[in-house]
């Protein structure tokens, strides 16, 4: 560190005290990581006292860009004897953009005189329990000062401050919930009285209070309430109860191409010939089907013949292609002058010489099989490129987009007009698809509880195999990428197997290769022709091993067998859509990759939807008030926040600088909350032809509210949640459209305190 940087910390350091001096408070730094303490702070307490003196802490919410809001915090600390202990913060505050909290001092940090040394140290979570991110401030030292403690001869277990927390953590939670039982059961105590005496015969009075009483009973069983938030959510300590609150936070997104695609896919059309078929999906991607060998050529192809356009496309140098192995499959080829190809591609990479180049007739894309060849089927989204690294990307010309001439729509959740909420338990494994069967002298019997039993003895007189499907529409709801393991409780052969497959992959989970444990690609569960297989198998000769397995399938928890739960599936009506647009700070919502965004939402508990964006079409209507200056439009819209970043479909949209100001294709919104659209050279004469061009290709803009909207959600849409409730043990929540959830849940009362005590042990 030279002298002028320590010169700067310790500025910067006495800055951070004189301001903790100021107030009753300790300040970090969230720069330096510098803890100010007061100077009548200074000593934490005398020798064995207990939670009687509290410190006060402050510091930014936002380090380096990262929201720390959702973080939990503790204290750690060393004693002047070298013992280390920790201290769980149960009070986090975010009051504007500052986080405060308390540390309340017990016993294990003054037990001995001396120096005590501590820092304050924040981690975010996963779902699973896993550490995602974390922050430590730099130790900071207090000190404790000689008393007199006088020896307890009967009572000699050391007191442990974590006890205390855990107890406290309990009671409150507790008391929380007992206080809702008794006051929800009352009002129902009430009405059930007061119809008993009024209609004391009638049947269908007393079965409404039955079920009155028993929804209560469902509703707050539980003592604790908890809560998880994700797109995804996985919580091992929910009990059997309707949710006690849910909400959806939306998310707009939009594909930005660097014009790096050299293929434009839309040229090829849908073709079938010779029993196999090439459907165009629209998407940049092909899906190859059918059967047998091919009866006749197969070729669809589009061609550039004109040698300027090739030479604005291609230039000297490496051409790859990234493609996958089909068959009719696609390639590219250069043929020249002569009617010579001088470069063939299928997979892989070629170069492009300056003589190819020069003497270049015409560029040929095309999906090709000849005659007799075995059909493979199968799906794939050709990358033709000579920059990038290969990352697929859509066609736009070998330019940028969104632009004028490559519109990228926004995608929202809920686009389609409702999201689907999916939930299952931790066990993604229906053991009740699987039949008894006896075959080669084996059998397995399925017990009707989870497990299946497998006898039989001595060797297999022939192949033991039998299976269940879990279609493509069950799978897409149960599996996502990433590890998924097997717990088999056993071992018995013929043996089970779970084969994740499409028309042309497959990892199979529970053979040799994967006896525990496989990977599911992002590819493979993506394919729209994924579905799983399970089925149990043993070779002719094996030998039979009997015994009872009782198969744990999981993404989620550590295995433990659990019955599988019933997949759900809820639709919510989404007119419009739930919109999102990320910002830097300040959002509603942060996602798990650290990501903040200003999104709509629907919050049940409170029976509101909150917009927080909007969408409009600009299409050179008359009420349009466009105006231009320099080198771009601009229109006011009165209801926008100021400063922020629109989602235009033919524009970049960017943060309003001076950098920005004269670069095509860029929009912004302004301080005068106006969108402002780049366009170079654009003249008052032009102005005409902006506003003509718009009635014929309207421009599409997201952008935040300057204050939001809230409406009550619709009746209908209520109902759906209000039957919404997790399962005991586990329950996984998911939704098909992308969208941040945050629920409230009544936990497992024991799971819930072995969950506490686990977290403060390992905090």
């Amino acid at each position: 560190m030279t002298e002028a940087e320590k010169l700067l910390q310790e500025t910067k350091s006495a800055a951070v005290v004189a301001e903790s001096q100021a107030e009753d408070i300790c300040v970090i730094d969230s720069d330096l990581r510098i803890i100010g303490i007061p100077e009548q702070f200074k000593v934490l307490g005398v020798e064995n006292d207990k939670d009687v003196k509290v410190m006060q802490f402050r510091m930014p919410k936002v380090y380096k860009g990262t929201d720390l809001s959702a973080f939990n915090i503790s204290v750690n600390y060393q004693n002047a004897r070298g013992t280390k202990d920790r201290y769980v913060v149960t009070d986090k505050k975010v009051s504007g953009d500052q986080i405060e909290f308390s540390w309340t001092v017990g016993k294990t940090a003054t037990v001995y005189r001396g120096d005590t040394r501590f820092i304050v140290c924040m981690r975010l979570t996963g779902s699973d329990g896993v550490i995602e991110k974390e922050f430590n401030t730099t130790l900071a030292t207090m000190t404790v000062l000689e008393g007199l403690e006088v020896d307890n001869p009967v009572i000699e277990q050391e007191e442990k401050d974590i006890i205390a927390q855990l107890l406290q953590i309990v009671d409150d939670k507790s008391k929380e919930a007992v206080q809702a039982v008794t006051e929800e059961g009352t009002k129902q105590i009430k009405a059930v009285q007061a119809a008993a005496q009024e209609i004391a015969a009638d049947r269908e009075q007393i079965k409404t209070n039955k079920a009155d009483i028993a929804d209560l009973r469902q509703t707050k069983a539980g003592a604790i309430i908890n809560s998880a938030k994700g797109e995804r959510i996985a919580v091992g300590d929910s009990s059997d109860a309707f949710f006690e609150g849910l909400k959806l936070f939306g998310k707009s997104e939009q594909v930005q191409t660097k014009g790096y695609q050299l293929f434009d896919a839309s040229k090829i059309p849908t073709k079938s010939a010779g029993g196999a078929t090439v459907t165009n999906n629209g998407d940049g991607s092909f899906t190859i089907s059918g059967s047998g060998n091919l009866t006749e050529y197969f070729g669809a192809n589009y061609q550039i013949t004109d040698k300027e356009v090739i030479k604005n496309l291609f230039k000297t140098g490496k051409l790859y292609l990234k493609n996958s192995n089909t068959f009719p499959y696609f390639l590219i080829y250069f043929v020249d002058n002569d009617g010579v190809r001088t470069i063939e591609l299928r997979n892989g990479e070629a170069t492009i010489t300056e003589d190819i180049l020069n003497n270049v007739a015409r560029v040929v894309f095309s999906i090709y099989g000849d005659i007799k060849g075995a059909i493979a089927r199968g799906t794939i989204r050709p990358m033709l490129y000579q920059d990038g690294d290969g990352t697929w990307e859509p066609y736009t010309g070998g330019k940028p987009s969104p632009s004028m001439e490559y519109k990228q729509d926004p995608e929202s959740s809920g686009d389609s007009g409702e999201i689907g909420i999916n939930m299952h338990g931790y066990n993604l494994f229906d053991a009740s698809k699987i039949q008894t069967k006896s075959a080669g002298g084996a059998t397995v019997t399925n017990n009707g509880d989870g497990s299946f039993t497998i006898s039989g003895s001595g060797k297999l007189s022939a192949e033991h195999y039998f299976y269940a499907d879990i279609t493509h529409a069950e799978a897409v709801k149960l599996f996502k990428a990433g590890k998924i393991s097997l717990n088999n409780n056993g071992k018995t052969y013929p043996k089970i197997n779970f084969s994740f497959r499409t028309d042309q992959e497959k990892t199979t989970l529970g053979d040799s290769k994967n006896e525990t444990e496989t990977m599911l690609t992002e590819e493979l569960v993506g394919d729209p022709l994924f579905y799983v297989r399970v089925f149990f198998y043993g070779k002719s000769g094996d030998t039979i091993t009997p015994g009872t397995i009782k198969p744990m399938l999981y993404q989620d928890g550590d295995g433990t067998w659990e019955p599988f739960q019933l997949l759900r599936s809820t639709q919510f009506s989404t007119p419009n859509g739930l919109l999102g647009l990320p910002v830097g700070s300040g959002g509603n919502y942060t996602d798990s990759n650290g990501q903040q965004w200003i999104c709509d939402e629907l919050d049940f508990k409170r029976g509101k939807y909150v917009q927080r964006i909007k969408k409009l079409v600009f299409d050179g209507s008359e009420d349009e008030v466009w105006r231009r200056e320099s080198s771009y439009v601009y229109i006011l819209i009165k209801d926008s926040a100021p400063l922020t970043i629109p989602l235009v479909n033919k524009f970049l949209g960017v943060k309003n600088t001076n950098s920005n100001a004269n670069t095509n294709n860029f929009s912004t919104i302004s301080s005068s909350s106006a969108l402002t659209c780049c366009l170079n050279g654009i003249t008052d004469g032009e102005l005409q032809v902006w506003t003509t061009y718009l009635q014929t290709n309207p421009i599409e803009v997201l952008y935040i509210l300057s204050t939001p909207i809230e409406t009550d959600i619709p009746e209908e849409t209520m109902n759906a949640y209000r039957k919404l409730y997790t399962n005991y043990p586990s329950t996984v929540i998911q939704n098909d459209a992308g969208a941040g959830m945050e629920v409230e849940y009544v936990a497992d009362t024991k799971q819930f305190i072995l969950d506490q005590i686990k977290a403060l042990v390992q905090a």
